[in-house]
């Protein structure tokens, strides 16, 4: 996901979650963006 633009990091000590931490000012536009991005990511390495 960094390669495409999305910073994703494991939350705390979870291994089955992930932490996506969007700034403040985020448009729709750029939410969709970052969920198809992650969504690419989980789709190559299920």
């Amino acid at each position: 996901c960094a390669e495409n633009g999305v910073m994703i990091d494991w939350y705390l000590h979870c291994e089955t979650a992930l932490r996506v931490a969007p700034p403040l000012t985020i448009t729709d536009l750029e939410i969709e963006k970052a969920c198809n991005i992650i969504i690419k990511g989980l789709e190559k390495y299920a």
